[in-house]
């Protein structure tokens, strides 16, 4: 009897090629460029070589010069690379391609991370760099401040008024007052103190405790200062007595005098019109 049973007819299946995956995670990729074509062929690869899509999509040397033209646009190096590998599978290239595209991702991340280490160590660097010079500036205003503070204290202290000679005023009050504690002392001829007194003795005792160096002699003293007139005598001025100016007496003002008169007599103070005046000098 004829049979009504239709001949079965045996499915073909396509051979599969393994050996492109393997080829492919033995190829050296490098990092820059791969992460592009890795992500483009995962894109490809499952329409490819999803669930029922046997028989249906692209072919395996379709689906490899796909890929290998990815990675020919990512990196020249990469395009060369996969290219002598030969024939590549479309499951197996799927699997190297997550693979590739989580080390090339696992790197990038460390890269960034190790990149973002070194940027917060080289701002921690800076910091306390710049920490330092604030610090240090600071104390050098502190001390410029100081400095300047010490200055205007400096400057705002008048000078000390300078220390003038004593006027000849001065010096005739020291003569005279040296001449008054003498009063009551003995004359002596050629005595010059403190015991005793003659009368040039006397005048230049006086003037040398009050700074002033005069000549021994009555008569050398006549040369020892400016000349004056009668009328304009002051205290401390010289006066000689006699033609010979042999005898000097001390002005102590109001027409007095103070001198070491004679032989037997004493230091005293008595009028000027005593004595004849022949002259006057004034010391200093």
């Amino acid at each position: 009897m004829p049979s009504h049973r239709k001949a079965r007819t045996r499915r073909r299946e396509r051979p599969r090629h393994c050996d492109g995956g393997a080829a492919l995670l033995t190829a050296h990729v490098p990092v820059m460029g791969v992460t592009t074509a890795a992500l483009a062929s995962l894109s490809l690869l499952a329409q490819s070589a999803g669930p029922g899509s046997a028989g249906q999509g692209p072919s395996a040397d379709e689906v490899r010069r796909k890929v290998v033209d990815l990675y020919r646009q990512a990196d020249p190096a990469t395009a060369t690379a996969v290219t002598a590998t030969g024939s590549v599978a479309t499951g197996s290239v799927a699997t190297a391609a997550v693979a590739t595209a989580a080390t090339v991702a696992t790197a990038v991340r460390a890269d960034d991370a190790a990149t973002a280490a070194h940027r917060r160590a080289e701002a921690n660097r800076l910091a306390a760099a710049l920490s330092a010079t604030r610090r240090s500036l600071r104390v050098a205003k502190r001390e410029a401040q100081h400095k300047l503070t010490a200055a205007r204290a400096l400057l705002a202290v008048p000078p000390p008024p300078p220390v003038s000679a004593p006027t000849h005023g001065l010096k005739a009050a020291g003569a005279l007052a040296f001449a008054r504690a003498q009063m009551g002392k003995p004359y002596v001829r050629g005595a010059a103190g403190p015991a005793s007194y003659d009368c040039a003795g006397l005048t230049r005792a006086a003037w040398k405790a009050a700074g002033v160096e005069l000549p021994r002699a009555a008569r050398d003293q006549t040369m020892a200062g400016a000349e004056v007139a009668p009328g304009e005598l002051g205290p401390g001025d010289l006066l000689f007595f006699y033609d010979d100016r042999s005898h000097v007496g001390l002005y102590s003002g109001r027409g007095m005098m103070i001198h070491a008169p004679h032989s037997g007599a004493y230091v005293r103070e008595e009028p000027v019109g005593c004595l004849p005046v022949r002259g006057a000098v004034r010391p200093g």
